[in-house]
């Protein structure tokens, strides 16, 4: 770790940064080459970082006036990463060769242990966040990777994180950008996943399937099986390729329902219990446990939580307006 600094550490993710000399091997590195990384030596001149660092999603936005390099650590699970930087730049995942980051094209990234950032005078802004779902570690057993692929999720998830980062958010207002956050990147996952290589037409099509006929109480491995005429182990052996079960993603596409459905101001007066049962749950208990797995908190305190950040939003806005009147 010689000449990095740590800026801050969460359980998840240890970042440190570091300005790195103007030297002939770093500028290699920024034109692509696979030479090894050299030790970068701190300047007087430091890169400015904001960052706004949440429970389960960290942003970080730095600023460099010459060549800069920023590290994430992975702590405790494997990361998921999108970014985007001004200027063509590189990231080395896991210690492996850099790849490079064309300018201005949000990029996603499967972290195991870590990922380098290095960047020539520009910004560069990064979404961290440890992957929970299910059989993350698995999937994460086989490598890490890279997507530059246009995805507009990640778009959406980068201009988002730009409008948060740096910000003191009070508590109600942070788990809700944190919550919607996680979802973008839920869906980027989905998405990448849906296009690596081994995911083929078949497989795209089954998650499809997933997120149409989840909230079917009796939608289950049988009747996937059944209706792509697959047995139930060639079918389980595809998700396995993918470090999950049908069952786990199916679940998961259940929470994500859900979670959606508790935040629209149209299901208000719908009862926690309904809702669950509408997303494809039988059992409440069963619910509640595995939502508050996934979000952090309780269905009914995620709700409440939501609805007291969307009234402050509004109360700041009306007073905008005021102001201006």
């Amino acid at each position: 770790m010689e000449g990095f600094q740590k800026i801050s550490q969460t359980q998840y993710l240890s970042i440190h940064d570091c300005s790195a000399s103007d030297s002939q091997s770093h500028r290699a590195l920024l034109q692509g080459s696979d030479a090894p990384v050299p030790k970068v030596k701190a300047v007087n001149k430091r890169l400015t970082v904001r960052q706004t660092l949440l429970p389960n999603v960290a942003i970080i936005c730095a600023e460099a006036p010459q060549l800069g390099a920023l590290r994430m650590t992975a702590l405790e699970l494997p990361l998921t990463l999108a970014g985007r930087a001004s200027e063509s730049s590189t990231i080395a995942l896991d210690q492996g060769a850099a790849q490079p980051i064309p300018a201005n094209v949000p990029f996603l990234a499967t972290v195991r242990r870590g990922a380098d950032i290095r960047f020539p005078a520009g910004s560069v802004i990064l979404v961290a966040a440890p992957d929970r779902t299910p059989g993350a570690g698995a999937a994460a057993a086989g490598g890490s990777a890279l997507s530059t692929t246009p995805d507009a999720s990640v778009e959406l998830l980068i201009t988002q994180a730009q409008y948060i980062v740096g910000r003191e958010l009070p508590p109600a207002l942070a788990r809700a950008c944190e919550a919607g956050l996680l979802a973008l990147l839920s869906v980027a996952r989905e998405d990448e996943l849906g296009g690596q290589p081994g995911g083929d037409h078949l497989f795209r099509d089954i998650l499809a399937d997933i997120a149409a006929n989840c909230r079917q109480q009796d939608y289950g491995v049988a009747q996937v099986a059944q209706r792509y005429k697959l047995n139930v182990r060639t079918l389980q052996k595809m998700f396995q390729k993918h470090g999950t079960t049908l069952r786990e993603h199916i679940t998961a596409a259940r929470l994500k329902y859900a979670g959606a459905a508790l935040l629209d101001p149209a299901n208000a007066a719908k009862k926690v219990s309904d809702i669950a049962f509408e997303a494809g749950f039988n059992d409440i208990a069963t619910f509640n446990r595995l939502f508050r797995r996934t979000f952090g908190r309780a269905p009914s305190a995620f709700r409440t939580e939501a609805n007291q950040a969307a009234a402050g939003v509004a109360r700041a806005e009306e007073a905008d307006v005021s102001q201006t009147g």
